[in-house]
């Protein structure tokens, strides 16, 4: 990635969003650097989102996981992301955050997260000739732009 390409990225200049970068976290051992959740109000459950990854984040803080949230493009949810001092095994990470969702719900007695989609890499490992799913790197100006301009009016 050159610097052109990240700063076109955080300028968010072109309309069809054709600046954004993504990156595929699922390394070819298995191993991910990285977890993300995903929250999204596909149902319009109103703001119910905002509890569900307020929760996460406050189990992460309660465990001292750091994490960072961010509001995802649509406005209607957000991605909660977990980073690792070093890579390691996707399965290992997708366990540890199935617990955080269990003890995530558990902590504000929620039976289940309506909005939570799925976390990041979607998989344990890549399949032959596979290359995992992709997910759009944070700080998009495009989508910040938007935010700024909606809440401005």
């Amino acid at each position: 990635m050159t610097g052109p390409v990240l700063i076109a990225h955080l300028k968010g200049e072109k309309e069809d969003g054709s600046d954004v970068i993504g990156v595929y976290p699922l390394l070819p051992d298995g191993r991910c650097n990285f977890l993300v959740f995903d929250f999204d109000d596909h149902e319009m459950l109103g703001n119910q989102w905002m509890m569900e990854v307020d929760a996460l984040r406050k189990m992460c803080q309660v465990l001292h996981v750091p994490c960072l949230v961010e509001r995802s493009r649509s406005g209607n949810g957000a991605h909660v992301w977990l980073f690792f001092k070093h890579p390691i095994q996707a399965i290992k990470a997708r366990k540890f955050g199935a617990l955080l969702l269990t003890k995530g719900s558990e902590s504000i007695e929620l039976k289940s997260f309506a909005s939570y989609d799925r976390m990041i890499p979607a998989q344990d490992w890549l399949e032959k000739g596979k290359i995992g799913n992709l997910v759009a790197l944070p700080l998009q100006g495009r989508a910040l732009k938007k935010w700024k301009q909606r809440f401005r009016g």
